[in-house]
């Protein structure tokens, strides 16, 4: 009995080997490769569709391969008198996004990654006015008084930001430009005031004279009073904050034509 069994099963099982070889038995080389490839791939999508995370200086290190400008905490902090925390050890953008600002960048666009400090535009005008006034003394910030000036007090979030330093919609006013940025998609935004303001500031420091904002005045996101929205600009190298109305385009009065310098959202919290 226990013969006849032990018969049956090694016929079922080579019957089964008969009707459905393995795959390395029959396979070519061709499609066995192929289908590692495909694997492959299947991983590295899972990498774009962000399922891991950059450690920061691995982040920089393949933005530096693919010529994109990092401006690390090691760069940017000292520059405000802080010490970067260690938080900012993993980075919050996939590399689905650095493959993406590396091919507009190769279409003449300038999309950066910079480490904001948190100082806020109030703390960034009395840097300026004290200790960095020695080696920046043509570079300030004049700032409109408004009924909200307090606003200027508050801080961003520290961390990495993504912000294109090359201006968009052009001479739209800012009800328009929401339009246009809504057509971009959901990870599109107008890039903070404060944030905007450190990298204007901290970019003429690091690269002698940067002055990417020139004649443009980015219409920020932020509502001063009465439904105004501050605006900034780089004017012949000082830093002018205001607000313009939703439905005004700037011009000579505002020293500048209204523009967006638009801002990525964070693919990681």
């Amino acid at each position: 009995m226990r013969n006849n069994l032990l018969s049956r099963m090694f016929l079922v099982v080579a019957l089964a080997m008969t009707v459905f070889p393995l795959q390395s038995q029959i396979l070519p080389r061709r499609v066995r490769e192929q289908m590692t490839a495909d694997s492959l791939e299947e991983d590295k999508q899972q990498f774009l569709l962000n399922k891991k995370r950059f450690l920061v200086a691995s982040a920089q290190q393949w933005c530096q391969r693919n010529k994109i400008e990092f401006y690390e905490a090691a760069k940017t902090f000292p520059l405000w008198n802080k010490k970067a925390p260690s938080s900012l050890s993993l980075f919050n953008y996939s590399l689905a996004t650095l493959m993406w600002m590396a091919e507009e960048n190769k279409k003449g666009e300038r999309w950066v990654v910079y480490a904001y400090t948190g100082t806020s535009v109030h703390d960034q005008l009395w840097e300026i006015g004290n200790e960095c006034a020695s080696y920046l003394p043509a570079f300030l910030i004049e700032i409109e008084v408004t009924p909200d000036s307090n606003y200027l007090g508050r801080r961003n979030l520290t961390g990495y930001y993504i912000v294109n330093l090359k201006p968009r919609f052009k001479n739209f006013n800012w009800h328009e430009q929401g339009a246009k940025i809504k057509e971009l998609g959901p990870k599109f935004k107008r890039a903070e005031l404060a944030v905007f303001s450190e990298i204007n500031i901290s970019l003429y420091l690091i690269n002698k004279k940067d002055d990417f904002s020139r004649f443009y005045l980015h219409v920020a996101e932020e509502e001063a009073y009465e439904g105004r929205h501050y605006c900034l600009t780089n004017h012949f190298g000082k830093i002018v904050i205001g607000s313009i109305s939703p439905d005004e385009t700037g011009g000579l009065a505002f020293f500048g034509t209204s523009a967006v310098f638009l801002a990525l959202k964070p693919d990681f919290n």
